[in-house]
C-alpha cells in the first residue's frame, strides 16, 4: 500500500479512477521513460489508479507488466506552501528506516526532476495488508484483531521514539529542540487574518499553548501523523508498515502520543470526523488503554499529556483548514471530500483543545 492516509483496504482490486485522466497528476508514459533511464530494474508500469483518501500528497497504485504492484507518491496539484509536501524528504526518511524495528514499505526510486510529471515523486513496493482508514475497512476487522492493532500502535510508536537517530543517519533531520514552539510558529503563520476573524479560537488556543508549554523530555523521531489510518496491519492485527512520514522531524515524542490520542475517541462520542475514530468501534479500547499501552513501553512522564492532546487538536484543526482550502481551490484534482464534515471536525477540535487547556 502507499505511504498515505487512505480509506480503502490494500487488497488489489479494480482501478478507482483512471490516473491518466486530464488533471489527475500522473503521466504514466513519462514515468516509464524516467524509470528506463534511472531505475532500469523496474518493469514497465502498465496501469495506474488514484488511491482514495489522501488528504495531502497524492498517492497512486501502479501495476507493472510482470504483475507486481507499486505505489507512486507526489505532491498535490497547484500552488504549495513552502517546505510542505516534500516527498523527497519523506522517501529519505523511510529509506533510513529500512533496517530498523520500525516497518516501512521498501523504497524503489526517487525522482526529483519536476519536469517529468510536474512535481517530484517516489516509487515504493506494495505491502500486503489493510489500511483501516475507513468505516468499511475497520468493520472488516474482528474485535480481537482491533484489540491487537491498538496495542501494536502504542508499542510501535514507543519504538519510533527509541530509535538511535545517529545510527540511522537522521540525527540532523531538523533542529533537535523547540519542536512544539516551531510547530506553533509554523501553523500560526498559515492562519490568515480572515481565518482568525472567522474562528477566534485558533488564536485563543495558540496563546494558551504558548503560555503552558512544558519542557521537552527527550529528542526523538516524531512521526507527526501517527494513527491507525497511517499503518498497514495484517490479518492478525500486527503492523506491517508505518506510512506517511511527510511531517516527520526531530522533536517531542509526547506530541506524537497526543496526536494518536486525538485520532481516537470515546465509544459514545459522535462529533464529525473525516476519518472514523477507532475508539468508536468495539475492540479498540478507549484513549486510556492506548495511553497505558504506550506507557508500558516507554519511560517518559505522561502527566503533561493533556497539553499535548490540546496541541494535537489545534494542529489538526489547522490541517483541516488547509484541507478545506485545497479542495475548494481544486488543488487535489479529482479526489473528493465532504467539506461539511471537514468544517464540523475543525470546530469540534478547537473546542476540545480549549477544554484540555482549561
Amino acid at each position: 500500500m502507499s505511504e498515505s492516509t487512505t480509506s480503502e483496504s490494500t487488497t488489489s482490486g479494480p482501478a478507482a479512477s483512471d490516473a491518466n485522466a486530464p488533471g489527475a497528476g500522473l503521466d504514466l508514459a513519462a514515468v516509464n521513460r524516467w524509470l528506463v533511464a534511472n531505475a532500469p530494474g523496474v518493469p514497465e508500469l502498465v496501469r495506474a489508479w488514484l488511491i482514495s483518501g489522501g488528504r495531502s500528497n497524492l498517492t497512486y497504485g501502479v501495476a507493472a507488466a510482470d504483475g507486481d504492484e507499486y505505489c507512486l507518491r507526489r505532491p498535490p496539484l497547484g500552488p504549495l506552501v513552502k517546505s510542505a509536501h516534500n516527498v523527497a524528504r519523506e522517501y529519505r526518511i523511510m529509506h533510513a528506516l529500512r533496517d530498523t524495528d520500525v516497518p516501512v514499505p521498501p523504497m524503489v526510486a526517487l525522482c526529483e526532476d519536476e519536469s517529468v510529471i510536474g512535481g517530484p515523486f517516489f516509487l515504493s513496493r506494495f505491502v500486503e495488508g489493510t489500511v483501516a482508514g475507513s468505516e468499511e475497512a475497520i468493520e472488516s476487522l474482528s474485535p480481537t484483531v482491533r484489540e491487537r492493532a491498538a496495542g501494536e500502535l502504542a508499542r510501535r510508536l514507543a519504538a519510533i521514539h527509541s530509535l538511535d537517530l545517529k545510527a540511522i543517519g537522521l540525527d540532523e533531520l531538523s533542529p533537535p529542540a523547540g519542536y512544539v514552539e516551531r510547530q506553533l510558529r509554523r501553523w500560526r503563520s498559515q492562519l490568515t487574518p480572515d481565518d482568525l476573524a472567522r474562528r477566534p479560537a485558533f488564536g485563543q488556543v495558540a496563546d494558551l499553548l504558548d503560555e503552558q508549554l512544558p519542557a521537552q523530555q527527550r529528542v526523538a523521531l516524531a512521526h507527526g501523523d501517527f494513527k491507525l489510518g497511517n499503518v498497514i496491519i495484517d490479518a492478525e492485527g500486527a503492523v506491517r508498515a508505518v506510512l506517511d512520514w511527510e511531517l516527520t522531524a526531530l522533536g517531542d515524542p509526547l506530541a506524537d502520543l497526543g496526536w494518536l490520542v486525538a485520532s481516537w475517541s470515546g465509544p459514545d462520542e459522535s462529533a464529525p470526523r473525516v476519518n472514523p475514530p477507532p475508539g468508536r468501534f468495539p475492540g479498540f479500547g478507549d484513549r486510556s488503554a492506548l495511553v497505558s499501552g504506550y506507557g508500558a513501553a516507554s519511560d517518559l512522564d505522561l502527566s503533561k499529556l493533556p497539553y499535548y492532546e490540546a496541541f494535537a487538536e489545534w494542529r489538526w484543526a489547522c490541517i483541516d483548514l488547509g484541507i478545506y482550502k485545497r479542495y475548494t481551490s481544486g488543488a487535489m484534482g479529482e479526489s473528493q471530500i465532504d467539506l461539511d464534515v471537514v468544517e464540523g471536525e475543525l470546530d469540534d477540535r478547537l473546542r476540545i483543545a480549549l477544554d484540555r487547556l482549561s
